[in-house]
């Protein structure tokens, strides 16, 4: 009996408790969450949701609001300056990656940070961006310089000794008949590192050689006497010319003692 006075006494002071939820319209009055201020009564739950009003609002006052599909220009420029958005292009801040690969062009940064200014970027997505395309491009730089290594490995064992003048005949053979275009394949374009490749133009002009019909490397066809002797002149009065036996070791020596040697060929060669 005890028991039963004080469970509805409880009941009574619950009900009591939360008068303040009959004022409330039938779907709030139905929340679970409000379960947290059951059994207290107005001047207890009032002070918490007019603080947790409060919060909100400061909540959505530094919130950041996506435009709508119709919004005005002056709206998007607005959301992409407080995502962070510098207020012109040349205030973008970033670090160029990999410099010892790439050596990057001024007027296409500038291109690029105009464009990434109007698509809305932050300088976090600039230098992200950056980033991926200085990684692709050193590891393209890198496969190419791996290729190259390959290629000298295989021609070095194949040809042993003679190495140096096949490489240099095949270069004359590049230069004569395909010129600047020739030279860019074969410093871009994979294919001009295959060792088959750079082994047939140096068959063909070690062919050409014999039957005389090549010149001097980088020179035309039918270079007289006279000229030979005036190109073989200069080089010897150049002290600084790689020809020289002071050079032997060095980048471009060996090719250019070939080449000299095709002018004293071409001087001295029997009529």
């Amino acid at each position: 009996m005890a028991d039963e006075v004080a469970g509805n006494q409880g009941g009574a002071e619950d009900q009591a408790g939360s008068a303040w939820k009959g004022a409330l319209p039938e779907d709030l009055r139905a929340e679970k969450s409000l379960d947290v201020f059951k059994g207290k009564d107005v001047n207890e739950v009032f002070p918490v949701i007019a603080k947790s009003y409060v919060e909100s609002q400061k909540m959505i006052g530094g919130s950041i609001r996506i435009p709508r599909e119709d919004a005005k220009p002056e709206e998007i420029e607005a959301f992409f300056n407080k995502l962070g958005r510098p207020e012109k292009a040349d205030g973008y801040q970033y670090t160029l990656p990999y410099p010892e690969y790439i050596d990057w062009n001024k007027e296409r940064l500038t291109d690029f940070a105009n464009q990434a200014h109007k698509a809305g970027f932050t300088p976090k997505q600039v230098q992200t961006a950056l980033d991926w395309y200085g990684k692709a491009y050193a590891d393209e730089f890198q496969g190419r310089k791996r290729s190259f290594e390959e290629a000298t490995t295989a021609l070095k064992t194949k040809w042993g000794g003679a190495f140096d003048r096949n490489m240099a005949l095949a270069k004359r053979a590049r230069d004569l008949y395909g010129g600047e275009e020739a030279k860019k394949f074969f410093a871009d374009d994979p294919l001009g590192n295959n060792p088959v490749l750079i082994e047939m133009l140096a068959k063909m002009a070690s062919d050409l050689e014999e039957g005389d019909y090549l010149g001097g490397p980088g020179e035309t066809v039918g270079m007289n006497s006279d000229e030979a002797k005036s190109k073989i002149a200069a080089v010897l009065a150049d002290p600084k010319d790689l020809y020289h036996a002071k050079f032997a070791g060095q980048p471009g020596h060996n090719e250019r003692v070939i080449e000299v040697q095709g002018w004293y060929d071409q001087a001295y060669r029997a009529v």
